[in-house]
């Protein structure tokens, strides 16, 4: 299939990304050298912040093929595109894999059985390097798995108008979703919360896919945005469907905020000594006055906003509001995880390395998203779904590439 012309302003941002991406490459290098360790901890950060968006991509994906909505059908082909990125985070994962076994971030893979912690000798026969390893290659073979057949269909609808893809991405969606939420779930709790393996959450994997999710949301506002000046999106991009994206938005903060604080109060009000002191570290000192900005401003400065209508159906202001939350979110995960490893405060002296790695992730991803979302047209073709609007944005479209 043929590469299609997408926005000059989603081509700039794109590059921009990338271009920064590689000098923060090279600054991220020169941290390695320096301390392995803190690189270690730094690439975990990024990580996990970016793949949380291909990820979420798919699960969206999967969500606008269960539930259709005029909404999903504007943003279907960024979400396409995020999901079709997951190859490169199994490549990705790799230095992870390193990490278990070069340095000491997950002290229970060094962790002799029977040595005297009986938490980590019952943890063991799961929480062991070798079924980490294996766990971790399932999870990436069921997400390429589900999104190379969404897309793979997704496709050929554009060549041929036939009923039964669209049964088929349905019917794969609806178990595609609670395998998604259980092999997340399961990933946050190897690679995220084993950072501290005496402590534990039922909560915590939900959180991490809400909060992701709502960073996707400001993505697809960000990126709609940027698409709209030009082409078909610019025909369906209305106040309507930014008004969607605000409510989305709006939701996810709000659900992001119920889930956190379930978790607090659970974990609060039992008073267990193994499970306390992960709050008692990130409640005091600095990691303290990082914790209540998020509750200012991850929660009630964009729930503020987002309540009004005006907000919601002005793209610009809509935008600022993506991209303070998305900047918000590294915040969050910077909270949740570097105290695992510096409990009594931020190391200020290694933030440009978080902030090095982070850029070098995410400049190699965004061009490579902007790359896949070249591949199709950026409205479905030939999907009897399609609301009469996004049919109409097809026709006008292709009328002169026919003429020529």
């Amino acid at each position: 299939m043929s590469s299609q012309e997408i926005s000059p302003r989603m081509e700039s941002l794109a590059q921009r990304f990338f271009l920064v991406g590689l000098a923060a490459a090279v600054v991220a290098a020169v941290g390695a050298f320096m301390d392995f360790e803190h690189f270690a901890r730094a690439y975990m950060l990024g990580f996990v912040y970016w793949l949380g968006i291909a990820l979420s991509c798919l699960a969206l994906l999967m969500l606008h093929h269960l539930v259709g909505g005029r909404w999903s059908f504007m943003i279907r082909r960024q979400l396409e595109a995020g999901s079709r990125t997951l190859p490169f985070f199994a490549l990705a994962f790799l230095p992870v894999a390193a990490f278990v076994f070069t340095t000491h971030m997950y002290h229970w893979a060094h962790y002799e059985v029977g040595s005297g912690d009986a938490i980590l000798d019952h943890k063991a026969p799961y929480l062991n390097p070798t079924f980490f390893l294996i766990r971790a290659a399932v999870f990436f073979v069921i997400w390429i798995g589900l999104a190379t057949m969404l897309n793979r269909w997704s496709a050929r609808q554009d060549e041929e108008a036939d009923g039964r893809l669209v049964s088929n991405m349905v019917r794969l969606s609806g178990p595609g979703i609670v395998i998604y939420f259980l092999t997340v779930s399961l990933a946050v709790v190897d690679w995220m919360m084993s950072l501290e393996a005496h402590w534990f959450s039922t909560i915590y994997a939900l959180i991490y896919i809400v909060g992701e999710g709502l960073l996707t949301w400001c993505l697809m506002a960000i990126v709609t945005h940027r698409l709209s000046d030009r082409g078909p999106i610019r025909q369906v991009a209305s106040p309507e469907r930014y008004h969607d994206l605000g409510n989305f938005m709006l939701a996810f903060v709000l659900l992001w905020a119920y889930i956190s604080v379930s978790q607090l109060l659970i974990i609060w009000s039992a008073n267990l000594p193994e499970v306390n002191p992960w709050y008692v570290v990130r409640f005091d000192g600095a990691w303290g006055w990082i914790g209540s900005g998020l509750i200012l401003l991850h929660f009630a400065v964009p729930f503020f906003l987002l309540l009004f209508r005006s907000t919601k159906r002005n793209p610009r202001l809509l935008v600022k509001v993506a991209w303070s939350l998305a900047a918000l979110r590294l915040v969050e995960l910077f909270w949740l995880i570097k105290p695992s490893f510096t409990p009594e405060g931020p190391e200020l002296s290694w933030l440009w390395l978080d902030l090095a790695v982070w850029l070098a992730i995410g400049g190699l991803w965004m061009k490579l998203f902007a790359w896949q979302l070249k591949q199709r047209p950026l409205l479905p073709v030939n999907d009897p779904r399609l609301p009469g609007e996004f049919a109409a944005a097809i026709d006008q479209k292709a009328a002169p590439e026919a003429a020529r």
